[in-house]
């Protein structure tokens, strides 16, 4: 009997590179995960996609010089995982079975190159706005995030400084997605409360917030 040629083994179409790629790097949000999950102990073309994710990841890992400063996974997961997504940290760990502190550099290392290195932070949340907004300052910049909510229709979001008894300071309106960078304004310290307001579009008409404070936190060292 001559033996069938053996068949070449199924190519993984690129939408499952990128997802197991984004499990692998805790990127999923929950259910994407779990989805997966039940994906991966059904599929052995999708578990040896996984381990080839996996071992390059490890590989990337093998140097010391390549371990960023200990408050990147913070900043990190500050910016990707604001609420419960961050159980993505841990499914790195468990996943290639190295320190998250490590698989936190391995990310870093697949991302553009971006010299904002914040070292104060700040989360304003109004949870019954359904409102997220996220800022941080480094030596020169302060870099404003809007991550969840949106401005009520004919209303613009303001953020405003506030040092001791000092009037509000205007820092300009949060962007309406995504994030923007402004020059480091001055007497940025730890303690300085950051407060967001709903304002008319366009903000203030006054220089001092007028509508509802929806937030306000104080800046903490990261």
């Amino acid at each position: 009997m001559i033996d069938a040629p053996d068949r070449p083994p199924e190519r993984p179409n690129d939408d499952d590179v990128a997802l197991v790629g984004e499990y692998v790097l805790g990127l999923l949000d929950r259910d994407d995960a779990a989805a997966l999950e039940r994906r991966l102990s059904q599929e052995p073309r999708l578990r040896a996609l996984h381990a080839e994710w996996a071992a390059d990841l490890a590989t990337l890992l093998g140097t010391e010089e390549k371990v960023p400063p200990a408050r990147l996974k913070r900043q990190i997961e500050a910016r990707l995982f604001p609420h419960e997504s961050r159980r993505g940290w841990a499914g790195w760990g468990a996943i290639v079975g190295v320190p998250v502190a490590a698989l936190a550099a391995a990310f870093f290392l697949l991302q553009p190159a971006d010299p904002f290195d914040p070292t104060l932070h700040v989360d304003l949340a109004a949870p019954q706005a359904g409102l997220l907004v996220a800022a941080g300052a480094d030596e020169d910049t302060l870099r404003i995030i809007l991550q969840e909510g949106a401005a009520a229709p004919g209303r613009s979001l303001e953020l405003w400084l506030i040092a001791g008894d000092a009037d509000p300071v205007s820092l300009g309106l949060v962007p309406e997605s995504g994030q923007i960078d402004i020059p480091r304004p001055e007497g940025l310290d730890v303690g300085v409360v950051f407060a967001v307001s709903d304002e008319p579009e366009g903000g203030s008409p006054t220089g001092q917030p007028t509508g509802e404070i929806l937030a306000a936190e104080p800046l903490f060292e990261i």
